[in-house]
């Protein structure tokens, strides 16, 4: 199936149990991403969630990161949490000042879509094992790129299962990879 980078982050988390995204910011820029993979976007609101798995979307502010962590670690105990982070650029970034008094279990930074899915798979993946919160760090630039063909190893949240996509699913990706590069 044909998808943007940014969907597939988000249909992989539906996967894998995530029902909601939390954050601070209404704004994301990932919420076509989020509602494409029929995942609902709620504000951190002290509330107690009982899904299995946490996802919170932050900005690209520090304190943002600080604060998304810190609700993390007290609305999902010792349960996994991923930690999508909106980067200004794609340029490299030095993850150890960004991620720095955060104890992540994976840290990684999108910046390609040759090798997006192995980044995506790995982090959940340790995320998953260990149970302890990882990083994910992806530009508006490369969430809208294609990902591409063959790259996608896993079934997607629409029950495609790896078949060729349909005209309006390609059509679909198409349109939300043109929109994403116009934000």
């Amino acid at each position: 199936m044909t998808s943007t980078v940014g969907d597939y982050l988000f249909s992989r988390l539906a996967e894998i149990g995530v029902r909601r995204v939390l954050g601070h910011n209404r704004n994301t820029l990932f919420i076509g991403s989020i509602q494409r993979n029929r995942l609902d976007y709620s504000n951190t609101n002290g509330e107690f969630y009982s899904e299995a798995v946490g996802a919170f979307v932050v900005s690209s502010q520090a304190e943002d990161l600080d604060a998304c962590y810190a609700a993390g670690t007290r609305l999902f105990p010792w349960r996994p949490v991923v930690f999508v982070v909106e980067h200004a650029s794609a340029q490299y970034q030095d993850l150890s000042q960004i991620t720095h008094g955060h104890a992540f279990a994976s840290a990684t930074v999108l910046n390609s879509p040759a090798t997006a899915a192995s980044q995506i798979n790995r982090a959940l993946t340790t995320m998953l094992y260990e149970r302890k919160p990882v990083y994910i760090g992806i530009s508006l630039a490369v969430a809208g790129q294609m990902m591409p063909n063959g790259s996608i190893g896993v079934s997607s949240a629409s029950g495609g299962g790896g078949g060729a996509a349909s005209g309006a699913e390609q059509e679909n990706s198409a349109k939300a990879a043109v929109a994403m590069g116009f934000i």
